[in-house]
């Protein structure tokens, strides 16, 4: 959070960090408290359908869920070198970005943005590379997604120097 913001967050709070170890590594694993604060203050938000959702509120199952994740870990990583036998019927994957929902965001506004970057004057292009942002604006949709990162960084910054104005 920058210093600037005059904003509480709850899940920084002491009190909620105390209150998140007293509970036990089961509740902790399960983000019990997470999900108890944001059912008194947002059943709505709880319940929405993020990219990762809440794990089942059931603590008991914890060590099962934990060891299912890790089976999944190691078998994503030894996946791909079984592949590597099948290089020929290999296929490169579609664009997978790092955020889903930002990506989308950006792609539909590529005109705006491209717009917003046309400010030949600004003071901003000291910080950022002009040639390394206009490659990418006129690149492919990969490469906007294997750099999207950065690019939505210095996005916020031309947009809050150069944005519309209200």
């Amino acid at each position: 959070m920058a210093g600037t913001d005059d904003s509480f967050l709850p899940f920084c709070s002491r009190p909620f960090i105390n209150y998140c170890f007293s509970l036990s590594p089961s509740e902790r694993f399960v983000e019990a408290a997470h999900y108890r604060l944001l059912t008194e203050l947002s059943p709505t938000l709880r319940d929405h359908r993020f990219e990762t959702p809440f794990r089942a509120q059931r603590a008991w199952l914890a060590p099962f869920m934990a060891t299912r994740g890790l089976m999944r870990t190691v078998g994503a990583r030894v996946r791909p070198h079984r592949s590597r036998s099948n290089d020929a019927t290999h296929t490169t994957p579609g664009v997978r970005p790092a955020y889903p929902f930002q990506h989308a965001w950006f792609e539909a506004r590529l005109d705006l943005i491209r717009d917003l970057f046309s400010e030949p004057q600004s003071e901003l292009w000291r910080f950022v590379s002009r040639p390394r942002i206009q490659a990418l604006l006129t690149g492919s949709e990969a490469d906007r997604a294997r750099n999207q990162e950065d690019l939505l960084r210095a996005t916020t910054v031309f947009w809050h120097f150069h944005g519309p104005r209200p």
